[in-house]
């Protein structure tokens, strides 16, 4: 069967934005690789990336499925494409999947209503078996993770348990991306050496964040595949860099130690950045060294917030003296740190936006991220969200943490929380030692002079990163 897989644009209209982060959707292009193996044949189309005319697309490409990946702030972005879809070709099936679809289930069905078919939770297998179906004409209802319609009527499967054993899965199908693909997937300020690329080497997080949407059942890739696959990228693509995409890379002190001691023992010549954990780094200082000699140059870590009561009521599980610990002894390391915040959850007030300010300015950080709080469908912080203040749901396109504000804390307003942001930005990145702390990244080339100034100046015009 020929299938179209689309990772829809923001808005209904493809962007590239070089001041931004992208990276090749890895989950959609794990499902074309399972979809491959089964013997369809795959077409896929990333409109965080390239322009392209879908009615164009399917005109001469003729697929037999159309499958969407959708996250919350491209809900209506998919909506209209496949509006746009079935008004031409009324009759081609049309399947969504991903994490907007799994937390709000049957309620897709209002969000997105040219949608045939919903994939609850991992699609790996869901979508291969949903083709299957559809190409022999056989009975959809023993295919775990669906929902679908018949005769009017909603039907919802049975769900489908997540996959354990993560080593099964192939590659993603990064020959199926616009190659080289590494010149359309690159961000002005995340790399240290190019082409770079990224990969995910595990799935959930085993933590208890109230603001994330994520599983809790952590499954890994076997640290002999992990590096398998970064041999896998050197060979074939030439990668000199990789970003490790995981919710948490170091969850797991013992597997993090023994990926590292693999790069190494390969002699494998990689630059490597991720997200890490401040507790986890306060308890593990002996791990800092390893992950340096192993290629680590950049670590992002969760932060959230400035205020230890805020953070206790987010459940971050993290103390002043951890983040701190931790964020000096990575600094020591001279490894890049980025620290991640948050403005505006709940129970957030003047006195604790501003501590977050003036607590991010007394880290030993080489950059930091100040997001506006977006409690998302199927959190902890979504349930609660409107006992703590005011939340307009339905702006899907907002659902960036830098467009406007659409969770409004009592006793705040949208005005307070973008002023926050703002000021948040220019008093951190305007300040002699950020300059000295990162003069030795941002010196190294005309290059990475260039890119740093560029973000600079929009710092400090207003803009947003």
């Amino acid at each position: 069967m020929k299938i179209l897989l689309i990772n829809p644009p923001l808005e209904h209209q493809a962007r590239w934005d070089v001041s931004q982060i992208a990276y090749p959707p890895l989950g959609i292009l794990w499902i074309a690789a399972m979809l491959e193996k089964e013997g369809h044949h795959v077409k896929f189309l990333d409109g965080d990336c390239w322009k392209f005319d879908i009615l164009e697309e399917i005109k001469n490409y003729n697929p037999r499925l159309v499958g969407l990946a959708v996250i919350t702030i491209k809900v209506n972005s998919a909506a209209a494409m496949i509006h746009q879809i079935k008004e031409v070709y009324p009759q081609l099936p049309v399947v969504v999947g991903g994490n907007h679809i799994t937390n709000v289930k049957q309620q897709s069905f209002d969000q997105i209503p040219g949608a045939d078919y919903l994939m609850i939770g991992e699609a790996y297998y869901t979508f291969p078996e949903l083709a299957h179906a559809l190409e022999q004409n056989t009975n959809l209802s023993t295919i775990r993770g669906l929902i679908w319609k018949e005769d009017g009527n909603i039907i919802t499967n049975k769900s489908r348990p997540d996959i354990q054993d993560l080593d099964i899965l192939p590659f993603p199908a990064r020959h199926l991306l616009p190659q080289p693909f590494t010149t359309h997937y690159q961000s002005d300020t995340r790399y240290l050496r190019k082409p770079s690329t990224s990969m995910i080497t595990s799935l959930g997080c085993y933590y208890r964040c109230t603001f994330c949407d994520h599983t809790r059942n952590v499954r890994f890739f076997s640290p002999k595949r992990v590096v398998d696959e970064i041999e896998h990228l050197q060979k074939i693509y030439g990668i000199k860099e990789i970003h490790f995409w995981d919710e948490i890379f170091t969850m797991t002190p013992k597997r993090t130690r023994e990926i590292c001691q693999e790069i190494i023992d390969r002699n494998i010549d990689i630059t490597w950045s991720g997200y890490g954990r401040l507790d986890i780094i306060a308890r593990n200082p002996d791990l800092v060294p390893l992950i340096k000699k192993s290629g680590c140059w950049f670590m992002s870590f969760g932060v959230e917030s400035g205020s230890q009561k805020v953070r206790d009521f987010i459940k971050k599980d993290l103390t002043d003296e951890q983040i701190r610990q931790a964020a000096e002894t990575l600094a020591a390391a001279g490894i890049y740190t980025r620290g991640l915040f948050m403005l505006g959850h709940p129970t957030e007030t003047l006195e604790t936006l501003e501590q977050t300010i003036q607590f991010a300015k007394t880290l030993p950080l080489n950059s930091a991220q100040f997001n506006l709080n977006i409690p998302l469908p199927g959190t902890e912080q979504y349930a609660n969200a409107k006992d703590y203040g005011i939340l307009d749901e339905e702006r899907f396109k907002d659902y960036s943490g830098h467009g406007k504000p659409i969770y409004i804390p009592n006793g705040l307003t949208a005005e307070i929380l973008e002023e926050a942001q703002k000021r948040a930005y220019k008093e951190f990145f305007a300040r002699p030692q950020v300059f000295f702390r990162n003069a030795r990244f941002v010196l190294r080339s005309p290059d990475s002079i260039k890119k740093y100034s560029k973000k600079f100046v929009t710092i400090m015009t207003g803009g947003k990163l």
